[in-house]
């Protein structure tokens, strides 16, 4: 009886933890939403126009920007909870310069 009751308690507890959070963009404001099991990735995508947060399946997102007509200026897939927070934070980053010697 107790292994069942355990065995349930940590199928509630794993299946609970194991879920992904991502940002929503709800109009002006993001909201927090935990991602269905088939959605395993969050996204940000922005163009000039519009602003995506949220939840999606990650072969969706990889699709994402063939099917928008929009130029994105930022479109990004990850894995992290709350990863997809703001979109200037997931500009590429640039080599580290080299320093330059006379």
């Amino acid at each position: 009886m107790r292994s069942t009751v355990l065995l349930i308690f940590l199928a509630v507890f794993v299946s609970k933890g194991n879920s992904l959070s991502c940002y929503l963009k709800n109009f002006s404001e993001d909201t927090i939403e935990e991602c269905s099991p088939e959605k395993d990735t969050c996204m940000i995508a922005k163009t000039a126009t519009v602003e995506y947060k949220g939840c999606i399946n990650l072969q969706h997102c990889e699709r994402f920007p063939r099917l928008v007509t929009d130029t994105f200026e930022i479109h990004r897939c990850c894995h992290e909870d709350l990863c997809n927070l703001m979109a200037g934070q997931y500009l590429p980053r640039t080599k580290k310069q080299s320093r330059w010697r006379p």
